[in-house]
């Protein structure tokens, strides 16, 4: 059975545990630029803390049988003042571990984080996926979101 939560102050050591494996993948498969340390950071435990504890911030852990398979942390962000809305729900980041993959999980922790936004009165969220991870692209799209922006950066 899936169980999705508001994450804990016990669960910081659980959700830099689950980060440090997608920094390792995202900067392995699709972009170097991303520090798979980041988890292991005092500035990386410290965001993750605020996010569990913060008021306009969302951290969720993912159970299957009790067992830690996947989490998501976000917030509210303000946009930039050329947009007619005033801040919407950031996905910062998200991970279900391999074994746990295919099992809806990913999706209930997109409905719980929905649902969060809603309550706080937010209209619109964001994700932010590499380019290249199309597998994160596809599910995001299946979960609604679309195309806005195409970002491009070049090494000088």
């Amino acid at each position: 059975m899936i169980h999705i939560r508001k994450a804990t102050t016990e669960d910081l050591k659980t959700i830099l545990n689950f980060n440090k494996k997608l920094a390792q993948k995202e900067h392995g498969d699709f972009d170097t630029t991303v520090n798979s340390e980041f988890a292991d950071t005092e500035r990386g435990q410290k965001y993750f803390k605020n996010s569990i504890e913060g008021e306009d911030s969302i951290a969720l852990i993912a159970e299957v049988e009790g067992a830690p398979a996947g989490y998501l942390v976000g917030g509210i962000e303000k946009v930039s003042v050329y947009r007619n809305i005033g801040s919407m729900c950031e996905v910062d980041f998200m991970w279900v571990d391999e074994e746990y993959r295919g099992k809806s999980i990913g999706k209930q922790l997109m409905e719980e984080a929905t649902q969060w936004a809603k309550e706080k009165g937010v209209k619109r969220m964001r994700v932010i996926a590499s380019y290249s991870n199309k597998k994160a692209i596809e599910f995001y799209k299946r979960e609604g979101f679309f195309e806005y922006d195409l970002i491009l950066e070049k090494n000088i």
